[in-house]
């Protein structure tokens, strides 16, 4: 979450209730209802709002976060205005067909709902596939090991609450009418380049959007070998909205 004035700009990161950093440790790797994560993020924009009262606040997430980020902004949009002024999108994942058959997620679902709170790894959804998220990683569990914050196994609730919110991405997007930035690498194993550009066609003309594509670059921009250039780009268009 970046705020920002005239003079100066500053970066906020909350912790995510059901990940890696949450104090609770008993609800690591899950999450009750979706909602919360809403709830968490305007709680966060208010105490910012009240440090910087001046302030434009800037929504910002990766991955997941931009999940957390594009459905928080519409369960706003739908009542009153978000209370933010623009938003960030990195790595958005907006679609799980080409990895996920249809039916497997029936029978996911079918399953999170009868067992919510049992515990999976990720590489239960990749089966066999070694998914790369970063250069210097061999799949995803090596780079997300050597964090602090790693979390080995999810409940099947929470991944049938990503898997949802993946697929209304696409419907959420049409309702975008703040200046919108959305990074994404051409060696993105969750989202091939041409859903995220399906995804940016569907936000509204009259909505200032800039799209930044980096053909080299993984799903884990903030890891990545061009995370410097990719910084680089946000502050660019921060700049540009002054």
């Amino acid at each position: 979450y970046i705020t920002q004035n005239l003079a100066s700009s500053a970066l906020y990161a909350a912790v995510t209730r059901g990940q890696g950093n949450d104090l609770n440790q008993d609800r690591v790797g899950d999450i009750y209802h979706h909602e919360e994560w809403y709830k968490d993020l305007h709680t966060f924009t208010i105490l910012i709002q009240q440090r910087h009262p001046e302030a434009k606040i800037i929504w910002c997430g990766e991955s997941m976060g931009s999940l957390i980020v594009a459905h928080a902004y519409q369960s706003y949009a739908q009542n009153k205005k978000p209370p933010c002024d623009a938003i960030v999108l990195l790595a958005p994942v907006v679609n799980l067909s080409h990895k996920i058959p249809s039916w497997e997620l029936h029978v996911a679902n079918l399953i999170a709902s009868l067992f919510p709170r049992l515990r999976v790894p990720l590489t239960a959804l990749s089966g066999e596939d070694s998914v790369k998220v970063t250069q210097g990683a061999d799949c995803h569990d090596d780079q997300a090991a050597t964090n602090s914050y790693f979390i080995p196994k999810f409940t099947l609730r929470l991944l049938a609450t990503l898997g949802s919110h993946i697929r209304g991405m696409h419907q959420i997007a049409s309702h975008f009418n703040h200046p919108t930035l959305i990074i994404n690498g051409g060696k993105d194993y969750f989202t091939p380049p041409k859903y995220v550009d399906t995804f940016c066609q569907a936000i509204p003309p009259s909505t200032m959007t800039l799209h930044r594509y980096y053909p080299e670059a993984y799903h884990l921009l903030m890891y990545d070998d061009q995370r410097s250039k990719i910084f680089a780009d946000i502050v660019d268009w921060i700049d540009s909205l002054k």
